[in-house]
């Protein structure tokens, strides 16, 4: 749809475009001409290519966790919004921590991801800062 205006926060992964990022571990920045909107969030692709590999299974491609930072899930219990910035694929999944320095706990302590992904099916959709975590 031409005009079409995407609001900031509607925008998937800051407009990186994920297949790029888990497939070759490479941030690049979406085309808006090479777009999808899946759920709340409008994604952008580098091609057409990667547009049609992400059509064929999105779930794939997408951060985990609804893109909220699993430190805050596993240390504090809460939801804090990850910054695809600081993302980091641990096994073959996408994960964006809230700090440049999580990505590194998320790394080197795989329990803080399943710990995360047990919690996230229970959490409140209160948002909090993850001040109060110890970097």
């Amino acid at each position: 749809m031409q005009g079409q205006v995407i609001h900031m926060n509607h925008i998937g992964l800051n407009g990186l475009d994920p297949v790029a990022f888990l497939g070759h571990l490479k941030k690049q920045i979406g085309n808006p001409k090479f777009k999808k909107r899946y759920g709340a969030k409008t994604y952008f692709f580098s091609s057409q290519r990667n547009l049609e590999i992400f059509e064929i299974n999105p779930q794939r491609f997408l951060p985990q966790l609804e893109g909220m930072c699993p430190v805050a899930y596993a240390l504090g219990g809460k939801r804090h919004p990850g910054n695809p910035d600081f993302s980091q694929v641990v096994g073959d999944k996408l994960y964006c921590f809230s700090k440049p320095g999580y990505r590194t706990l998320g790394r080197v302590f795989p329990w803080l991801i399943n710990r995360a992904s047990k919690r996230y099916h229970y959490i409140s959709a209160e948002e909090v800062t993850c001040e109060d975590l110890q970097d």
